[in-house]
């Protein structure tokens, strides 16, 4: 009865939703190893009591399932009976608003009204040691200043007893985007707070722990972090659990031949499966179902498709990315490009009717 009630207490647990506009794929499968390692690194970080920080970075080029992994990990926290651990999403701009971020902190640990009187304590004279002042906390100085107010305000937190028998996991998307003000509380989360059990996940591109170890502007980087884990294809057992898992999920039949053929026109890349099973769900409306030839082609053009509009989008964005850390001048998005590419020629090459082939009556 007792572990119900805690299964039931976590699942109440409020998740702050992504800011990104991307939305998850309907489906998860493999990334074992990666999901076991960090609840490893949170395990740690909870033993500790938040003494030992580690910023763990999950890596790889676009459409490898970086965010899927991120969001499903916090997804996964909420069936752990022996942590109540909160999630907080956040996008780098956030990271260069430490005070809004805070706040947001203790919104996610159902500690808001709490954190706001500790916004209010000024945090220049607890930095000194000196007990609480009367005066207003202020932000509005240097952002290369806010690193030891951000500190401060989390050393405060952990006498409102908000901590208590919890944890927070804050995941940065892009986190290679990252200015140096947000660097500043990067840092203060990476090094770690006794008695703030934090797990910070940055969630960026392959070039990723070089941005952060070499920071534009002069601003203090993060050469070692606690953990990196790089993401590549998953394996072809791996991509087609992941098309039976989407197709059982958006409730759609499909003929096991031509669920190989759609996994193996993904070559394994979550975001490429993500787009075949959005034709394979076209297809079965135009076709009635997926197990004929005409279907099968179907859904691998309309893939195909999704696909380019994918990459296309992603180097729209990359290309509007300010810095010299811009995304897109790494090799990302040169691999973008050159998946855009190859997508074209496979179609102009009568590739699609060649796959359907293989799925015949």
């Amino acid at each position: 009865m007792a572990a119900l009630a805690g299964r039931e207490r976590i699942r109440e647990v409020p998740f702050k939703l992504p800011i990104s506009e991307r939305e998850p794929p309907p489906h998860f499968a493999g990334r074992k190893g990666e999901l076991a390692a960090l609840n490893r690194r949170l395990d740690d970080i909870l033993r500790l009591r938040g003494s030992d920080g580690g910023l763990a970075l999950i890596t790889g080029v676009p459409g490898a399932g970086k965010t899927q992994l991120g969001r499903n990990f916090a997804q996964q926290l909420r069936e752990r009976e022996d942590v109540d651990a909160r999630c907080l999403f956040v996008e780098p701009e956030l990271l260069a608003a430490p005070l809004d971020l805070f706040k947001a902190m203790g919104e996610t640990l159902d500690s808001a009204d709490a954190f706001r009187e500790v916004a209010e304590i000024d945090t220049r004279t607890v930095s000194r040691g000196g007990g609480f002042g009367s005066v207003k906390a202020s932000f509005t100085r240097e952002p290369a200043r806010h690193t030891g107010e951000f500190a401060a305000l989390l050393r405060a937190s952990t006498a409102t007893g908000a901590w208590e028998g919890k944890a927070l996991i804050v995941l940065v998307d892009e986190v290679q985007g990252v200015q140096p003000a947000g660097m500043n509380a990067l840092r203060v989360l990476h090094q770690g707070l006794h008695g703030c059990p934090i797990l910070p996940v940055g969630i960026g591109l392959q070039q990723t722990p070089r941005v952060l170890a070499n920071p534009p502007d002069g601003a203090t980087g993060i050469s070692r972090p606690g953990m990196k884990l790089r993401l590549g294809s998953l394996s072809r057992s791996e991509a087609l659990d992941a098309v039976a898992l989407g197709m059982e999920a958006l409730e759609r039949p499909i003929d096991p031949r031509c669920a190989v053929a759609l996994a193996e026109a993904s070559f394994g890349f979550p975001q490429h499966i993500h787009g075949y099973l959005e034709g394979a769900c076209e297809a079965i409306e135009k076709h009635g179902a997926l197990d004929s030839d005409a279907a099968l082609a179907t859904a691998l053009e309309i893939g195909h498709e999704t696909r380019i509009d994918y990459y296309n989008g992603r180097l729209g964005a990359l290309a509007q990315k300010p810095g010299r850390h811009a995304q897109g001048r790494g090799k990302d998005a040169r691999f973008a490009h050159r998946e855009t590419h190859m997508a074209r020629r496979r179609r102009g090459r009568g590739e699609d009717s060649r796959r359907a082939g293989r799925c015949r009556h």
